[in-house]
Parts: C-alpha cells; sequence; structure tokens
C-alpha cells in the first residue's frame, strides 16, 4: 500500500480499519465463529464437516443464486471432485448451479449467500454460517472508526499494471470490491466516478491525488512511488 505525504493518527487508524477489512473479511470465508467455548467449536466444526440434515435420500430442486431451478442429487450422493478431474466437466450431464449474483458487488452479501448455497447444496445446517464472523468484523470496525472522527481520506485500488496498462476499481467493481472495502473503512474510493473496473492514465491518477493507493496485483507499489512502470513513466513526474 503506498501511503501519501506525512502519516498523522487519524491515517494510522483508518489503514488498520482498512487491514482489519481486508484481512478478518477473508478470514471469515470458510470458518466457522470464533467465539464461544471450545465444544461449541468444534460442535460447529462438525457440522460444516458435513452433518447432513436432508435425510430423504431424493433429489432436490432448489432455486440457484442466478435465480435459477436446478434439480440436484440428495446431499448424501453429491461426489466430491478435485482439481484434476475438472477438465471437461462442462460437457457432463450433471446440473449446474449458478453463483453469480447480478448487481450484487458487497463482499458481505455475496459471500454469505455462497455460504448458504453451500449449505444447502450439501444438506447441511443453514443457521449457522460466516454472517456472524461478518458480524464480528463490523463491530471491530465500527469501534475503529470511532476513533477517526470527521476526516476524510480518499484511496484507489489499481486492479493492475502490466505494461501499457493502468486498470483501476470503480464504484461498482465486482472482481475486487475495492469500493465496499474503501466504505466499511472510512475511505472515500478516488475513482468513484468510474463505474466497474476501467484503464485510466498516470495523468489522471496525479489528477485524483489519492491519500492511499492498494495495488491489487501485478507490479508492487514501488513501482508507482518511483515512476518506472513500463509505458507509463514519464520524465519529471511528480514523486
Amino acid at each position: 500500500m503506498i501511503i501519501k505525504g506525512k502519516l498523522y493518527m487519524n491515517s494510522k487508524l483508518i489503514a488498520a480499519a482498512l487491514a482489519a477489512v481486508l484481512c478478518l473479511s477473508l478470514a471469515a470465508c470458510g470458518q466457522t465463529p470464533a467465539s464461544g467455548s471450545a465444544s461449541e467449536a468444534a460442535g460447529s466444526a462438525q457440522t460444516l464437516a458435513g452433518t447432513s440434515l436432508d435425510k430423504s435420500g431424493e433429489p432436490r430442486t432448489i432455486t440457484d443464486l442466478g435465480g435459477h431451478q436446478v434439480t440436484v442429487p440428495a446431499a448424501a450422493d453429491i461426489e466430491k471432485i478435485g482439481d484434476f478431474q475438472k477438465k471437461g466437466i462442462e460437457g457432463l450431464a450433471i446440473p449446474a448451479v449458478d453463483f453469480l449474483m447480478k448487481g450484487v458487488n458487497s463482499p458481505e452479501t455475496m459471500s454469505v449467500a455462497w455460504d448458504g448455497q453451500i449449505r444447502e447444496l450439501l444438506g447441511t445446517d443453514t443457521s449457522v454460517g460466516i454472517q456472524q464472523e461478518w458480524d464480528a468484523t463490523n463491530a471491530k470496525l465500527d469501534k475503529l472508526l470511532e476513533q477517526v472522527g470527521n476526516e476524510k481520506k480518499t484511496g484507489l485500488c489499481i486492479k493492475l499494471n502490466q505494461a501499457g496498462s493502468l486498470m483501476v476499481m470503480g464504484s461498482d467493481s465486482f472482481d475486487g470490491w475495492a469500493q465496499s472495502f474503501f466504505a466499511l473503512s472510512g475511505i472515500e474510493n478516488a475513482a468513484a466516478s468510474i463505474e466497474g473496473t476501467r484503464e485510466v492514465s498516470m495523468e489522471q491518477i496525479y489528477q485524483w491525488d489519492p491519500d492511499f493507493i492498494m495495488c491489487f496485483q501485478d507490479a508492487p507499489a514501488s513501482y508507482i512511488l518511483e515512476n518506472t512502470i513500463e509505458g507509463q513513466a514519464r520524465p519529471g513526474a511528480h514523486q
């Protein structure tokens, strides 16, 4: 991450909030609630391991996240497919469940829905899930943001910065959820006027002049600070 200029306490708190969002939200995926006794955690783990609630043994019709009606086998009959078996799986005569939720770019909404859909497919307990982890994350963020005050910082998330191309995440970017993470961290997205993920020039980034720049992948932040990105570097650029 690049942080522009002198660091103040509020900048550190905002950075801490952003780090908490990224770490805790990613940690939430696939985990059971962290609170409670060891016996409760063990019970939750056992549930996730496959305690089946579907006892009928009959095929079921479910509604997937794309709104399609899909007939799926009984939970006990669903085969575990490994990576080496995925090649050509599209051509098999098996049900296809759509996990894409059109128009949804919130990592919390999406991951909770995915968790619920998988639990429904596998016939496991749907009364628990990663929503509890999100609730814990949001509570921690609220406490952090109370210390930030009203001073707002701007941030920019660069999706990729390969040779000759700078792609940033705007207000409706599904592939990185930058807008959602910034909002949870009390940071304004400098690229909010852009819809989705789009290519911009280095001059546009200078014009935005964000306080924070996050590099999602490819060339590291140092390339931007040193003005050495192939196809983007220019003499006399502002450092």
